[in-house]
């Protein structure tokens, strides 16, 4: 029955996994019939969804119609974001369902508590996809998700590529700028031209000028004879971490912004992190370069100004990382997505990407079908609103169904195995991370 509930979980369809879920029950409690039912958030008096196993037609409808059901009935709500219940009947032994019946039910309440928010029980969850008309017409796949603050973002790449004049590119470290700019010159008049680019982190500011202009008689390097300046004509020249470039070095940018003479055959596209307001007002940062710069301006938002695309970054990462490193494509577990979609991340897709290859790796060692929290390294900061993690009830489910049933088999791992539909070495696996010991 355990496997039947992760069904759910996975499925697009959810009814017939719920129909085995609920022929478990029936068979584990000694109930006659079971049903689901499913209320809007609205109201909880209007029922979208009702599934039975057993009983009889006749009985259904007095369900349906709440009048008074015969026999002994358990009923266990489902809180959090799905408003519903889960009701046995029938005339188990002894007049009433006995204590291991109730805590069956309610381990399969509380684990599904966490997982049903957004779902309705019928189908699969909202599929909108505000960025799905720009998908179409850009080559974006770089950036995974569906978010309207995404969709917002390739609006303003297809204004920028129909330009084209210097373009600045703000947002937090890791987000994509460098992605960005490639998109922007790829969809824009120069796409058959170069894409240069420079990255002032690691350029010494007394050798920009000669990474730009190979102002130097003897340069750096047989790249930078020409300069990067002339490397970009007919194309685009990229411009990152912009504010890393020091005070007496701006000048320089200056020129290559506003060159005297004939205007040069190329486009600029500049990004960086930082705050160049708060630069330019102390001083580290000329006004006169800030406004040349900023004529048109894109920002990419950070993962916690983008949440619901976490899962599909997820997926695409997982993905890349697995073909990557010639491992096998495991599937993360919804406890995985929501500690991921709960958590803070500092370092944007970078910190998510490291974080995901160590899962990965830890993953394929123990040779598990799913990647889940537990193997994230030190795992990102979690915000407090998460107190009861998808991952914790997950744990207590399966702790709760693999110690009953090795305690019922008198630990005969190999009958438990077979029952579960386990590999021996799997369950092995299981006990060891749940922590599980023969009394």
């Amino acid at each position: 029955m355990y496997l039947d509930v992760l069904s759910i979980l996975e499925a697009a369809d959810t009814t017939e996994p719920w129909r085995r879920v609920l022929a478990g029950l029936v068979s584990q409690t000694g109930a006659e019939s079971a049903y689901v039912e499913l209320h809007p958030e609205s109201s909880a008096g209007e029922r979208v969804w009702t599934l039975f196993h057993g009983g009889s037609p006749g009985d259904r409808e007095c369900i349906r119609a709440a009048q008074d059901v015969p026999w002994v009935v358990l009923c266990v709500p489902l809180a959090g974001g799905a408003a519903g219940a889960l009701y046995l009947e029938g005339r188990p032994a002894g007049g009433a369902f006995p204590p291991e019946a109730v805590q069956t039910v309610e381990n399969v309440a509380r684990f599904l508590n966490t997982t049903l928010r957004g779902r309705t029980l019928a189908g699969p969850e909202n599929t909108e996809d505000p960025t799905l008309p720009f998908r179409r017409r850009l080559r974006v796949d770089a950036f995974a998700g569906h978010s309207h603050a995404l969709a917002r973002v390739f609006e303003q790449v297809e204004l920028a590529a129909a330009r084209d004049d210097t373009v600045l590119i703000r947002g937090p470290l890791a987000t994509g700028k460098t992605e960005l700019a490639r998109v922007i010159h790829e969809h824009s008049a120069r796409r058959e031209g170069p894409f240069v680019e420079v990255d002032f982190l690691v350029i010494p500011g007394e050798f920009i000028d000669e990474v730009l202009f190979a102002s130097s008689p003897r340069p750096l390097s047989r790249a930078h004879e020409k300069g990067k300046a002339a490397e970009a004509e007919g194309g685009t020249l990229f411009l990152d971490d912009i504010a890393e470039v020091p005070l007496y070095a701006q000048g320089i940018l200056l020129r290559l912004l506003e060159p005297r003479g004939a205007k040069p055959n190329r486009r600029v596209i500049a990004a960086t992190d930082a705050n160049l307001e708060e630069l330019v007002a102390e001083g580290q940062f000329r006004k006169d370069l800030f406004d040349r710069l900023s004529g048109f301006t894109l920002h990419l938002p950070s993962l916690a100004e983008r949440r619901e695309d976490i899962r599909d970054l997820v997926d695409s990462l997982l993905g890349a990382l697995a073909e990557k490193r010639a491992l096998p494509q495991l599937r993360p577990s919804r406890g995985l997505y929501e500690f991921c979609e709960a958590s803070d991340w500092p370092g944007n897709v970078r910190q998510l990407r490291s974080e995901l290859e160590a899962a990965l790796l830890r993953a394929s060692r123990e040779g598990t079908a799913f990647i889940e929290p537990r193997h994230l390294a030190d795992g990102p900061r979690v915000r407090e609103v998460s107190r009861t993690s998808f991952y914790e009830e997950t744990r207590r489910f399966q702790r709760d169904l693999l110690r009953r049933e090795l305690d019922a088999s008198d630990w005969n791992v190999s009958e438990v195995a077979r029952r579960l539909d386990l590999t021996r070495s799997n369950l092995y696996n299981l006990i060891q991370a749940l922590e599980l010991a023969r009394p």
